[in-house]
């Protein structure tokens, strides 16, 4: 999960909604209490469910970027795979037989879907995408594994 915290000609915005300050760390929409702190910002519903935003950064959309987490991914959790392809600066999810899903950046290195699933793609420290963890409503980060791409000998 993820929102979107800006400020907008002198207002605080919360996913496009303005938001009220009520103390310089508090910040409050009428349902969700905001609080700022080091590690980022901590939410409250009025049921008491709490949950921890961390800043992260925009998207990097070059072309070199995107075409970094084309591939096909596996979960042996899920007993699923999926393939992500970039077409047209675009990333595209596919899934057989003929599921294709254009995915909207939402921070680096991440994308969702017109369902809200969250896609974030994992490095190693080399900088090469290895996998993918996938969160949706009723489960998080689901962990898939990038398979190696194959290259053909001459």
């Amino acid at each position: 999960d993820y929102v979107e915290l800006k400020l907008d000609s002198g207002e605080i915005e919360l996913n496009g909604s303005k938001i009220k300050v009520i103390h310089p760390d508090t910040l409050v929409d009428g349902r969700l209490f905001m609080t700022l702190q080091n590690k980022g910002i901590f939410l409250k519903n009025p049921a008491g469910d709490t949950a921890l935003y961390k800043k992260v950064q925009a998207p990097n959309l070059s072309a070199a970027s995107l075409n970094t987490f084309a591939g096909t991914y596996t979960s042996a959790e899920a007993e699923a795979s999926f393939t992500v392809i970039t077409k047209n600066q675009k990333v595209i999810y596919q899934r057989s037989p003929d599921v294709e899903v254009e995915l909207t950046p939402a921070f680096l290195d991440a994308f969702v879907d017109d369902d809200d699933w969250l896609y974030e793609f994992l490095r190693d420290k080399k900088g090469k995408v290895t996998g993918c963890a996938v969160s949706l409503s009723r489960a998080e980060r689901v962990p898939f594994v990038k398979k190696p791409e194959v290259r053909s000998q001459k």
